[in-house]
């Protein structure tokens, strides 16, 4: 938020902000209004209408019972802040000059070394958290495609503004007490933690009002059964009333969990609150596929970047992937790469699919092999046709949505009131291809 962080004067107005109630949309206009930001400056750093500042500021001048019109109001905003700041620093201990204001643990966060586009979803998921001040939130897509990247950059944006950030990877399945005494432990490490599980639930959701926090749990398909949809694995059902719970309480806190697969309590909370969401990740368009692959040195026309992003959906990692062949291979040439009308599955990208893979259910994979046998899109009726001998509808239409959530299948509708069609990406009829050629 500042500028030029001044952890005292965040730390005041952290204090502020508790005492009088202020929410973080709020205090993020207050927080402009200490560094001299007017309501123009203020819509334009937040990227807001002038109107949704001026509402906000209604708020914080009833909270702070400040009168007047206008000008004047804002006036006598800044003139008590600063006064009041001026007031906090003769008491406050002189330790904050080293200490970070917002605790933040990363965990298991992967280092970003370069990040582009997405500025889009980055504003969506700023939006949500900040101004729609979202309790939940479902980052779903498939492997490769830059969930963790995403919520890393939009974590380096968020963390010491209004609350301090924790991260956690259930790739070694912690169980859910652990995870939440530990979380406890971050956010209080004086309060006594209860033994059950209930229990710290409980106490977390009033840490979570009094101590805002960005909670982020990577892998959280881990925790979920292999070929089921959504069914968490034996003793770890708790997780599916910890997210319950997050969503429906209030709090001043958000946990982001990142999955490859539908968290269902989620899914379902989402139709129900507008303070839950769920997004799903889909792939960089051309321009942001160029800005990504012109550092690794390949050039190509517009057309040839619009080719490679439909060939290979846009796929971060894939397309890093591919690059140091065309690199080795072609001097950097997407043209000359692409004349030759293959599609290049290499071994990293397939070591991200393989597990993805394994999870499914068989009638996943069968549907997933019927539709790389059609070579077309295929509607619901064609699909019913084609599997008759092996499943009844009943038995399709769950594994099928399952698939769409997982972004292995893709549903094409080119008009409102047409067919529903069915596809696979290209990179992904190519590895299903290869998983019968295999046997398996």
């Amino acid at each position: 938020m500042m500028e030029k962080t001044d952890l005292k004067l965040e730390a005041f107005l952290r204090q502020e902000a508790k005492q009088r109630k202020i929410s973080r949309s709020e205090w993020e206009v207050m927080a402009l209004i200490t560094q001299g930001y007017d309501i123009p400056e203020i819509a334009e750093h937040i990227q807001i209408q002038a109107s949704a500042v001026r509402q906000r500021l209604s708020q914080v001048y009833d909270k702070f019972e400040i009168e007047g019109r206008g000008p004047v109001k804002l006036a006598k905003l800044q003139k008590l802040l600063m006064s009041r700041y001026q007031e906090y620093q003769t008491v406050l201990p002189d330790t904050t000059s080293n200490t970070n204001i917002f605790k933040n643990d990363w965990g298991e966060a992967p280092k970003l070394s370069g990040f582009h586009g997405r500025q889009q979803q980055l504003t969506l998921l700023k939006n949500q958290i900040l101004q729609q001040q979202c309790r939940l939130l479902a980052i779903q897509g498939m492997g490769g495609i830059g969930k963790t990247s995403l919520i890393v950059k939009l974590g380096q944006i968020l963390q010491n503004q209004s609350y301090c950030l924790f991260w956690r990877s259930l790739k070694n399945t912690p169980s859910l007490s652990d995870l939440l005494t530990e979380l406890l432990e971050f956010l209080n490490h004086e309060i006594d933690i209860p033994e059950s599980t209930e229990g710290k639930i409980s106490l977390l959701i009033k840490q979570l009002n009094s101590s805002p926090c960005l909670i982020i749990l990577d892998d959280a398909e881990q925790i979920l059964q292999s070929g089921s949809s959504g069914k968490y694995i034996p003793g770890y059902d708790d997780y599916g009333l910890f997210f319950e719970v997050v969503g429906e309480s209030q709090h001043q806190s958000c946990l982001v969990v990142i999955s490859q697969e539908k968290i269902r309590e989620i899914s379902l909370s989402a139709q129900l609150s507008s303070q839950v969401h769920q997004f799903f990740l889909e792939g960089l368009n051309a321009e942001e596929v160029e800005e990504l692959l012109q550092e690794q040195g390949l050039k190509g026309t517009a057309n040839n970047w619009q080719e490679l992003v439909h060939y290979y959906g846009g796929n971060p990692l894939a397309l890093k992937l591919l690059s140091l062949m065309i690199m080795d291979i072609f001097q950097g040439e997407i043209g000359g790469f692409l004349k030759y009308g293959t599609i290049v599955l290499t071994e990293g990208f397939k070591e991200i699919l393989d597990p993805q893979f394994d999870r499914l259910s068989d009638t996943q994979k069968q549907i997933l092999f019927c539709l790389s046998e059609a070579d077309k899109p295929l509607s619901l009726k064609d699909l019913q046709e084609k599997l008759s001998n092996f499943l009844s509808l009943s038995k399709i239409l769950e594994p099928l949505e399952s698939l769409l959530g997982r972004s292995l299948v893709e549903k094409i509708q080119h008009q409102p009131g047409n067919e529903v069609l069915f596809s696979l990406q290209p990179l992904i009829q190519k590895y299903i291809k290869q998983q019968q050629l295999s046997g398996l």
